[in-house]
């Protein structure tokens, strides 16, 4: 009885983590956080390849370590899943950059395979002008313009007011103005990823949004907490341009019926 006994203790112990795992601090700031982001994903490419969000984070991840090839495999994944999400457009534009940019100090190999693959994929336009094309298609859609914003800024940074008049202009030509990407846009002017020119917008543009989400504690000085996310509110996440207009013009009609 008592060798059995040891014995499941003895299991019990080669299964369970290491101590030095389980230290919290560790656990939040590891030595190389990108290998860690690694071990994560590789059960979320086997288990989950056919959720865009695996192969986002795929990208981010070999993005950061300036893996070409490996880009261009998360890339050509996720332009499978969904090629017309916004965010498929932004890292396309970010590959599409780092090749143009990075490509000379590529191996001749690696130059070879990225040149047979991107062909139909970069087709004959340049990374500016692909972005030009997709804001030019995208107008009326909040976060499409967003995304347009971040790579014109990451594409011409010595302009970006051009950039940030992109991502906070809010009126009717956009169909449906979204809480949660209002709430995205604020913390990229506050954070200075557009620059001193989104800094110093940030207040005129907290102050439009809260016009729009006027119980949004994210757009509210008065509120305890300015960082509660969108999703915490009370109030409807989205407002409906188009909707809005419609009812507008449905009032107009009847009084000028009576």
């Amino acid at each position: 009885m008592h060798n059995k006994t040891q014995k499941k203790n003895n299991e019990e112990e080669l299964d369970s983590p290491a101590k030095d795992d389980l230290v919290p601090d560790k656990l939040e700031r590891p030595d190389e956080p990108l290998a860690e982001a690694i071990r994560f994903l590789t059960p979320l490419q086997m288990l989950a390849s056919n959720s865009l969000s695996t192969h986002l984070l795929a990208f981010e991840i070999y993005y950061r370590k300036e893996k070409p090839l490996l880009m261009l495999q998360s890339l050509k994944r996720m332009l499978k899943v969904d090629a017309s999400d916004p965010q498929v457009h932004g890292c396309l534009i970010r590959f599409q950059n780092f090749v143009e940019v990075n490509s000379k100090g590529f191996a001749g190999a690696v130059n070879q395979v990225i040149d047979q693959e991107t062909q139909s994929i970069f087709t004959t336009k340049s990374a500016r002008e692909r972005n030009e094309q997709f804001i030019q298609s995208h107008s009326k859609t909040l976060d499409h313009r967003l995304v347009g914003a971040k790579m014109q800024a990451l594409l011409d940074p010595s302009n970006l007011e051009s950039a940030v008049q992109l991502a906070t202009k809010l009126d009717d030509s956009i169909e449906e103005i979204s809480l949660k990407t209002c709430a995205e846009v604020y913390d990229l002017l506050l954070s200075g990823d557009f620059g001193a020119s989104g800094s110093d917008s940030a207040e005129s543009y907290r102050q439009i949004c809260q016009k729009f989400f006027p119980y949004a504690t994210k757009f509210n000085l008065n509120s305890k907490d300015t960082s509660e996310t969108p999703e915490d509110t009370i109030e409807d996440t989205t407002h409906n341009n188009s909707t809005s207009n419609n009812n507008v013009e449905n009032n107009s009609e009847k009084n000028h019926q009576q």
